[in-house]
């Protein structure tokens, strides 16, 4: 539990210090977006020397879903990054990995119902079951809601992900293909998890 603790501190101020940028919208403002995300989602390292313990968490960056009306994405908004820790320094296996989401609302969605918190994936055209979102902070701000909520992945699976050549999450009610610069974000993440041979 401190871990984890100590992974979302990490995360909350990695998301104060890094503002998510919008995709793109249309073909030449969509490469021009990918590389914001791209230069954007970076990961920041930490290391506690005292506890020898090395932290690696993903900016977090916006994801715009197809059936997102123009509207509404002013109005609702999911945002996604990665933590994982392990010990000693540099690259290590950690024993799991955090996608962390923050949705912002006029309503309620993962508060409010237990079905929107599930989470699946297809990776390369082949569904998988990722798990179920922990909601870990709700707030009220200027009118509108924002829930924060944490999927535990497995080393082997988050490595399944970030590899993919198309990797379409769906989150709740909420259904995205992630962009080749947010699959680049994910694999710098992973290259951080895999300890150099």
């Amino acid at each position: 539990m401190k871990c984890l603790t100590m992974l979302l501190t990490l995360w909350l101020a990695a998301l104060c210090l890094c503002p998510a940028r919008a995709a793109a919208q249309g073909a030449a403002g969509d490469a021009q977006a990918q590389r914001k995300v791209k230069d954007d989602a970076l990961v920041v390292s930490s290391y506690d020397r005292a506890a020898d313990w090395t932290t690696h968490a993903l900016k977090a960056y916006l994801l715009v879903y197809p059936n997102m009306p123009v509207r509404s994405r002013y109005d609702t908004r999911l945002m996604m990054s990665a933590v994982c820790a392990h010990a000693g320094q540099g690259a290590g296996r950690p024993e799991r990995v955090n996608l962390l989401f923050v949705y912002r609302a006029r309503d309620w969605l993962y508060s409010a119902r237990a079905d929107a918190r599930n989470v699946r994936a297809v990776v390369d055209g082949t569904p998988q079951i990722l798990g179920a979102l922990a909601v870990v902070r709700r707030d009220v701000l200027s009118g509108r809601i924002e829930e924060r909520a944490v999927l535990t992945l497995t080393p082997e699976m988050f490595l399944l992900l970030a590899r993919a050549d198309r990797l379409k999450m769906l989150v709740g009610p909420l259904e995205y293909e992630l962009s080749d610069s947010a699959l680049a974000a994910l694999r710098e993440l992973a290259q951080h998890t895999e300890p150099k041979k």
